[in-house]
């Protein structure tokens, strides 16, 4: 009787140890937010573009993508990347020699538990 006592306290143990594990895990999780407009309007489209295990790693998501952003201009397309406030502003030049508003957004790392949507209605 004794060993089976000893072998649930044991199994209930293991179990608690897993499931803080696995809840600590999931309270460092950070999201790669996009708020973003295209074209001439001001519509504000905010979603999630990835997640990441640190801070850290999604700081480093940010800096990668604003580097990319800088490396697609062209003759054709013009890129403003500013990297203090983490945005992009793609503007296209058209046949006519006109510049248009193509997509501008800025990325955010908030934490999991946050959603900068706002509480989500019934």
């Amino acid at each position: 009787m004794f060993l089976r006592r000893r072998g649930r306290v044991l199994l209930l143990l293991v179990f608690s140890v897993l499931t803080s594990a696995a809840t600590a895990g999931a309270e460092c999780a950070w999201v790669l937010w996009q708020h973003s407009t295209s074209g001439s309007s001001t519509r504000v489209v905010t979603e999630p573009v990835d997640g990441h295990q640190t801070r850290q790693a999604c700081g480093d998501a940010i800096k990668a993508a604003l580097t990319t952003a800088e490396a697609s201009r062209s003759e054709t397309m013009l890129v403003t990347v500013d990297r203090a406030s983490n945005s992009v502003v793609t503007l296209v030049k058209t046949k006519t020699g006109n510049v248009e508003p193509l997509i501008s957004y800025s990325l955010l790392c908030i934490p999991d538990t946050v959603d900068p949507r706002g509480p989500k209605g019934k």
